[in-house]
């Protein structure tokens, strides 16, 4: 679909809202059914969208794999074909154009190290963090999440005289979850369990001072990679708690938003962890691209159904990394605004 400098189409104008300026149709016109006109286009270009159906999303993801940045995602909470955070565009990976590649500064990565493994004690202390959101695992703690908890917990507080023991309890649990089965792949929970796991050892041993710890987390990059992947494809397919995709209870709805954005922020963080020990290492990675995830602040942090959606307001915004300094961050926004301003793609060198 043909993407023109022209300024936002006539509905979304009126209605204020952000237009992805695509002809013949906009994204928040194709999603709602709407004609979309733009001043200065001809009649014979302007055509009236039908109502998107699970077909015709299939037919949409065709193009949205693109080299250029598509715009922010923002649409309503109510009378929309399926919840917004499961529309299948929401989970495009957006790959950006090689001359807008650019090393990561150093001291930003650090940085960062810092944060992610600020977060993963956040993950011992508070039973959820930036990524893993503290409901996600409220009714049920599967055994990979209990171990890596653990595993943080002993490397938080280990001494010199535990240290060994400590890093035998890392690589044995590491080891034993690499080997593990992989789950179905319709079983996003699991899915996203096991990707938390193993990136909670990456974070640990990928940065520590002991170098058998680097070589073996490194060893295990394809693996964390792969499952990532595989969790984003499952996250695909998912879908609120009855089948249903629009009229659910907020509960519900807000339940099945958080598995959702844990799967968005923790595919984001192992993915640039990865990419950061590469770049490290190597000197340069491919850049991983950008997906959208939920920037704006208390909604990630809101502890129930109604806190959720008095946050989210009438619009919510799914944000790239590029565009995180039009909202008000939290901080799982911040981190990653702090990481790539002023460069536009996470992390890398080269464009793969």
């Amino acid at each position: 679909m043909q993407q023109v400098p022209l300024k936002a189409c006539a509905a979304c104008t009126k209605a204020k809202r952000r237009c992805s300026r695509e002809v013949p149709c906009c994204m928040r016109c194709r999603v709602r059914g709407l004609d979309c006109t733009y001043a200065g286009v001809s009649a014979s270009s302007v055509v009236t969208c039908p109502l998107a159906t699970p077909n015709t999303w299939d037919a949409l993801l065709d193009d949205a794999w693109s080299p250029v940045l598509s715009p922010t995602i923002s649409l309503p909470l109510v009378s929309l074909p399926a919840a917004w955070f499961l529309l299948p565009e929401t989970w495009t990976v957006h790959a950006l154009p090689r001359s807008h590649l650019a090393p990561v500064r150093p001291n930003a990565a650090w940085r960062y190290i810092r944060t992610v493994r600020g977060w993963l004690a956040d993950w011992v202390h508070c039973a959820g963090n930036a990524f893993c959101h503290p409901q996600l695992y409220a009714a049920e703690l599967p055994t990979c999440i209990a171990d890596a908890i653990t595993g943080v917990a002993a490397y938080l507080a280990r001494t010199p005289a535990s240290e060994p023991l400590m890093y035998r309890i890392l690589e044995s649990r590491a080891a034993d979850l690499v080997r593990q089965p992989p789950p179905p792949a319709q079983d996003c929970r699991t899915q996203l369990a096991r990707v938390q796991a193993l990136l909670a050892y990456a974070a640990i041993r990928l940065f520590d001072a002991d170098i058998r710890q680097r070589y073996q987390a490194e060893q295990q990059l394809p693996a964390l990679k792969a499952w990532a992947h595989a969790l984003l494809a499952s996250a695909r397919e998912m879908k609120l708690p009855d089948g249903r995709c629009g009229d659910v209870g907020a509960t519900e709805r807000w339940h099945a938003w958080i598995v959702a954005e844990s799967v968005r922020r923790t595919w984001l963080v192992a993915q640039s962890i990865c990419a950061m020990f590469w770049t490290m290492q190597r000197g340069s990675a491919e850049c991983p691209g950008q997906l959208a995830f939920t920037a704006r602040r208390g909604v990630w942090d809101a502890a129930s159904s109604g806190e959720w959606m008095r946050a989210c307001g009438d619009n919510v915004d799914l944000m790239h990394q590029t565009q995180l300094e039009l909202v008000d961050l939290d901080e799982f926004g911040q981190a990653f605004m702090e990481l790539t301003v002023p460069n536009p793609c996470l992390l890398g060198a080269h464009g793969g």
